[in-house]
């Protein structure tokens, strides 16, 4: 009887143990996404005082861009740089990185020093944002990682909401250069809970790294966006610059597949494709990311130039928003943890998005706080039924071997 009890307790002090190491790297997952999310936010309320300081009113949309531009490019070999090097070296890496571009974006002499900081940040960012998935798909079984997250999620808005009323708040009652010089004390902080808590088994085998594929990708999305960007606002769209780019982008993502049709182990294996679950969650994902990533940083802009809002009231307008999300994406998690199924809150979810998206859509000069605060609200249920699910969905779908790899995808999407 004794015995048994003993063994009894044992299993459950190792039950215990388990639970608190996952509960530490999950903290630590968590730190890095505040600082990544407070990066996104803490910036759009003050992008008109920025532009007014150091110009480039005509090219401030390169503020944003440059950190995503950057992401962009690191994302697709994040995934397979962890598999070689280790998950944890190599979020501390983007955890560095990141402090780095902060330093030197809140020290930026012109608008274009500034940009290049931001691209700096953003490929921190681009360690940080697919890793922390990752590890979450390691050391989560399927049927839990919905609830983490679903956590992670509203850690996204609980950031969110902090970093538009903080970032108004410290642009209009100090500076906007702060807005980048306190993401660096975050930081730290996540490096040191990082080092000391995240023990993630580390399996480093001999890998094959696809240099091929990996800069054709990188530098093919590159050449869309900038194209995108720069079409009707710098160049015609008809102009050599900005066709010689689309067709550079073609030619590229045509390397792109010749190359992973032939490495022998792909940055982004094609056979992913042939799951439809795969593919629709990643060109979901890209819808999902383009109505998030509109209404923070032009919704601001708009509230701001046309309704009258002061800066940091506008930087306020997206917390209904926020609010919305964080409740939705720790409900939803819960409930897909619980019932297993995600075909119906995504479904709900992608309606909501829809609704809130068509009433700004008649947004107007005699649009009123109140109509934009309804639509907000509508958008934030939507997004966080719909931000990790879609991650989740791909973790499930794949093999564990594919999991990092599938996880990067989903974050270029």
């Amino acid at each position: 009887m004794t015995a048994v009890a003993t063994k009894s307790s044992e299993r459950e002090g190792e039950r215990r143990g388990v639970d608190r190491g996952v509960l530490a790297v999950f903290a630590g997952l968590m730190l890095g996404s505040l600082i990544a999310s407070l990066n996104l936010t803490l910036v759009a309320p003050a992008l008109p005082t920025i532009v007014a300081e150091l110009g480039g009113l005509a090219d401030y949309s390169w503020i944003p861009i440059s950190a995503m531009l950057a992401s962009t490019i690191v994302v697709p070999v994040a995934g397979k740089l962890s598999d070689i090097y280790g998950r944890k070296p190599l979020y501390m890496t983007g955890v560095v990185v990141f402090a780095l571009g902060s330093m030197l974006s809140g020290l930026a002499p012109n608008f274009w020093f500034l940009v290049f900081a931001r691209f700096v940040q953003g490929a921190g960012m681009g360690f940080l944002m697919p890793l922390s998935q990752a590890i979450i798909g390691d050391i989560i079984s399927p049927r839990e990682r919905g609830k983490y997250q679903g956590v992670m999620g509203a850690s996204f808005g609980l950031a969110s909401i902090v970093g538009p009323a903080a970032g108004g708040f410290i642009t209009q009652y100090y500076s906007w250069r702060w807005l980048f010089f306190v993401n660096v004390p975050f930081a730290a902080l996540t490096l040191l809970v990082v080092a000391l808590y995240m023990h993630v088994p580390n399996e480093r085998r001999r890998h094959a790294l696809d240099v091929g594929g990996s800069v054709t990708l990188s530098l093919g999305v590159t050449c869309a966006l900038l194209a995108t960007v720069w079409g009707g606002t710098q160049y015609a769209w008809t102009s050599w610059q900005i066709i010689g780019l689309y067709s550079g982008a073609v030619v590229l993502l045509a390397a792109f597949v010749w190359f992973e049709m032939r490495a022998e182990e792909p940055v982004l294996p094609l056979h992913l494709f042939k799951s439809s679950i795969f593919t629709f969650s990643n060109i979901a994902s890209i819808g999902v990311a383009m109505t998030m990533f509109g209404a923070i940083y032009f919704l601001p802009v708009f509230v701001q130039g046309v309704i009258g809002n002061s800066v940091t009231s506008s930087g306020a307008i997206l917390v209904p928003m926020l609010v919305a999300m964080i409740v939705t994406s720790v409900v939803s998690g819960q409930i897909i943890s619980r019932t297993g199924r995600y075909k119906l809150p995504l479904i709900i979810g992608t309606a909501l998005m829809g609704l809130g998206y068509v009433i700004l859509g008649t947004m107007n000069i005699d649009t009123t706080n109140v109509e934009v605060v309804v639509a907000m609200v509508l958008i934030g249920l939507g997004l966080g039924t719909a931000m990790q699910t879609y991650t989740l969905v791909v973790q499930n779908s794949v093999s564990r071997q594919d999991m990092a790899v599938a996880t990067s995808t989903t974050q270029l999407s």
